[in-house]
């Protein structure tokens, strides 16, 4: 006992089945020599053990039996042999001429050019881990095929290890995805599929049940099925957003040039030079579509059990939003459908042309993937918009000089009188203001509060605080990664960055009008407790919710969007092409996709069409 003492305080440990004295400190972790005085040698030389603290040490080392062996002379243990804990491993590779090597780990009795070397395994296997799973698997595919491709005619080969379901192909792993970390936050396919669900969105379901996904993977008894009353109701409110956003969208008409200049600004403290601008009713119903969807996905998560929507979903909803959620799903204006129905109705999206706020582009004109193209009808719209100003400023002017022309002999008493009328008015109040125009709010339990309500609703999404700095916690940046799935089969499970920004700028399009309602209103809403628009200082009120919510420098599910769509359109220009063209085995036949091929036979008669198609047209210009 004595004895296993000393050599625990020395840091060394006698194998008594390899008859190795090893010392274990991490700068060493080998087998020492038992010529003599080798093994107090290194301790005082390379450890600076005491002579007291080595005392002793000679005679013990002069009573092991069996007697240690000199570190060469021992025989290495078989390949495949668990790891010795007291011996360093050594990260290596093995050689195979077939299958090229394998990374692997490697323990030595000793140092020094002599020594000899087994292959250990660690975690249950013999092989090391150079990188993540999906590079393990790309690799072992390429040298699977390599290998087939040596050997002669005839002769079985092994195919190519199948990808876990789950993982993302190595291929797939772009720049573009590991900025958006999809793969991370929806590794699972079937979660991929209940989200995609959740976010659909039906005009009439007609009492119809709805299925989401399978629910015995998450604890519960039956599938997951949203019931026909929920999605009637869910429909309800739907339609009920074309009535909020109209009141955004007037909002927004009847907003000056300057402020939506700041409106449109991404930075603090400098304005951009064009202001917001609506976009035409076709990507108006387009963007709106998206905000459905999401409140679509808030209200289906909502009505799941409380104790299973984050396991389901992978996303928690606030206090906030859960308070907006109850007084909607539970608000009394569900009583009367007929009079949601008419308010629905009378606020549809017309199917003309939507005069724009002010001069200038809308974020539809920064999509990467050209989704809208409303650009050439703005620019007439900031034409027409400029014009009908000017018109207006001329028929100011042209008032002012006739009233400048009557003044005769009275202007003076009538100036005087004025300008005594003027001191005694005073500044005009805040309270004075609203005297002026007392706005009737809405009623209790009325169809005009619910849609309060879901504006409300929309703010608490789009005002969600980012938690430990994670953007894809909060519900509107987890939408839009749901925005991001794709359903190619046998492609990636997400969509490239030049078909997936328009989403972000329809998003951001939303929250501009949301943000820009939510700042400077032109109606009050009271069941919100927020005043209508100021008459004057209309510019600070709106900076103090820009500078928190709109701005890059801010930590808000906005700022993550921009960003996001930033990146996107610079990584959009070095994104594969949709289409490749692909030579077949032979070299006959050129393909463009899976709908177009070409084969050389073909192409050589190319010449000859082309000079019939231009003999023809030469007949038809000259004799018909």
């Amino acid at each position: 006992m004595a004895n296993n003492t000393l050599l625990d305080n020395l840091q060394l440990f006698f194998d008594t089945s390899a008859r190795l004295l090893i010392c274990t400190r991490e700068t060493c972790k080998f087998a020492l020599s038992n010529g003599p005085s080798r093994v107090t040698t290194h301790l005082r030389d390379k450890h600076n053990i005491s002579t007291e603290a080595r005392k002793g040490l000679n005679q013990l080392l002069k009573s092991l039996s069996p007697a240690p062996l000199e570190p060469d002379d021992a025989s290495p243990r078989a390949d495949g042999s668990a790891e010795h804990d007291k011996l360093s491993a050594r990260p290596r590779r093995r050689r195979d001429l077939d299958q090229q090597f394998e990374y692997v780990y490697l323990q030595t009795w000793t140092t020094g050019s002599t020594r000899k070397y087994w292959i250990i395994k660690r975690g249950g296997s013999m092989v090391r881990q150079i990188d993540s799973p999906a590079v393990q698997a790309h690799v072992h595919g390429v040298l699977t095929r390599e290998f087939s491709r040596e050997q002669p005619p005839g002769v079985m080969t092994a195919a190519p290890p199948a990808q876990p379901a789950d993982m993302t192909a190595f291929p797939l792993q772009t720049p573009w995805l590991d900025r958006t970390g999809w793969d991370r936050t929806y590794s699972s396919k079937g979660r991929r599929e209940v989200l995609a669900a959740l976010t659909r969105t039906f005009t009439s379901p007609g009492g119809r049940e709805y299925y989401i996904g399978h629910g015995q993977q998450y604890g519960l008894d039956g599938d997951l099925v949203s019931p026909g009353e929920d999605e009637d109701r869910i429909a309800c409110l739907v339609r009920l957003v074309d009535v909020m956003m109209r009141r955004c969208e007037e909002t927004a008409r009847r907003t000056s040039r300057h402020m939506l200049c700041w409106l449109r600004s991404t930075q603090a403290s400098s304005i951009y030079s064009k202001p917001f601008t609506l976009v035409q009713p076709t990507s108006s119903t387009k963007y709106r579509l998206l905000l459905k969807r999401c409140l679509a996905m808030i209200l289906r998560i909502y009505r799941l059990p409380h104790d299973k929507r984050l396991q389901v979903t992978g996303l928690a909803l606030t206090r906030k939003q859960l308070q907006f959620l109850n007084a909607i799903w539970n608000h009394g204006a569900f009583t009367d459908l007929a009079a949601l129905e008419e308010l629905a109705g009378r606020y549809k999206h017309p199917a003309g042309h939507a005069p724009a706020a002010v001069a200038g582009r809308g974020d539809c004109s920064q999509s990467a993937n050209g989704d809208v193209g409303d650009n050439n009808e703005e620019e007439e719209e900031e034409d027409s918009e400029e014009d009908d100003m000017g018109e207006e400023e001329e028929e100011d002017n042209a008032e002012d000089h006739s009233e400048e022309g009557g003044g005769g002999a009275n202007q003076q008493e009538e100036d005087r009188g004025f300008t005594t009328w003027l001191k005694g008015l005073g500044e005009i109040t805040d309270d004075d203001q609203y005297d002026i125009e007392v706005e009737a709010g809405a009623v209790p339990g009325s169809p005009e509060e619910l849609v309060e309500l879901i504006f409300g609703l929309t703010l608490a999404l789009a005002t969600q605080p980012v938690v430990s700095g994670q953007p894809q916690t909060t519900a509107l940046v987890y939408f839009s990664g749901i925005l991001g799935f794709s359903s190619s089969p046998g492609g990636s499970a997400f969509l490239p960055a030049r078909s997936y920004t328009s989403n972000l700028s329809g998003l951001i399009y939303i929250l501009r009008l949301v943000f820009l309602e939510y700042a400077l209103p032109l109606h009050a809403y009271p069941t919100l407790d927020i005043e209508r628009r100021p008459r004057v200082g209309q510019l600070e009120r709106l900076q103090s919710i820009r500078r928190r919510y709109m701005v890059m420098e801010s930590q808000s599910p906005m700022e993550e969007l921009l960003s996001l769509r930033n990146y996107g359109q610079v990584i959009a220009r070095t994104d594969t092409p949709p289409h490749l063209l692909r030579w077949s085995d032979n070299g006959q036949v050129v393909s463009l996709g899976d709908e177009i091929s070409v084969s050389m036979s073909q192409f050589r008669r190319l010449l000859e069409h082309f000079i019939k198609e231009a003999a023809t047209l030469c007949n038809e210009m000259m004799f018909a």
